[in-house]
């Protein structure tokens, strides 16, 4: 797995120091070149959340003298090129964990791979995807008041979470609930349908509290 954003850039034909850029797999470059077919003219690019830009060029070709710098003028941080790739047609995982989120991001309707926000600072107002195909990571996030959870999720972690009065969760869980360490809010409900484990251990549960319909694993408490 490459490091978060991972994406293609090249010199624009005649124009040295404009650049084109690629982006399919936000974290593997491979699953990129492989989708979008690109030829050896393209190169391996990464910006991480600490704004750390990386774009790469071959040993024997030199860059262009502001290529760099033209890059940092339209994206000046990761979350403007994070902004722009969330508009692109794009697959896999997002990995946001430990960032703080800015508030008015705007994540694309369906996420194919994880989606991890795992220790994060959620923004009041925040829209998640209507859809994670794989494991939706919240794990020790403060979840504000109002958080709208995707209709279907692979997977959902809320370990050590502060879950506030009136959250709903989605109606089933494709994988496993984890809501370990969590203090459960009164008529909180679960999912009617999880296919993996439901994990309660540490939680603290209050009175009157309702196990779901259907659990496909284990249930830990």
């Amino acid at each position: 797995m490459c490091r978060f954003i991972s994406f293609f850039h090249r010199p624009v034909l005649g124009y040295k120091d404009e650049i084109e850029i690629a982006v399919f797999n936000l974290s593997n470059h491979l699953q990129t070149q492989a989708k979008l077919r690109l030829d050896l003219t393209w190169h391996e690019g990464h910006y991480t959340p600490q704004g750390k830009l990386e774009l790469r060029f071959p040993p024997d070709k030199d860059k262009p003298e502001f290529y760099d710098a033209n890059f940092k003028f339209k994206y000046p941080d990761f979350w403007s090129f994070l902004r722009w790739c969330l508009t692109c047609d794009i697959a896999g995982d997002i990995n946001l964990s430990r960032c703080k989120i800015p508030a008015g991001l705007k994540f694309p309707e369906s996420v194919s791979g994880w989606l991890d926000l795992g220790g994060c600072k959620i923004p009041p107002g925040l829209k998640l995807p209507e859809s994670v195909g794989g494991s939706l990571y919240l794990s020790g996030c403060t979840l504000p008041a109002g958080l709208k959870f995707p209709e279907s999720v692979g997977g959902l972690d809320l370990g050590g979470c502060k879950i506030p009065p009136g959250l709903k969760l989605p109606e089933s869980v494709g994988g496993s609930l984890y809501l370990s360490g969590c203090t459960l809010p009164a008529g909180l409900k679960l999912p009617a349908e999880i296919t993996g484990d439901l994990n309660l251990s540490g939680c603290t549960i209050p009175a009157g509290f309702v196990l779901p319909a259907h659990v496909g694993g284990k249930i830990y408490r």
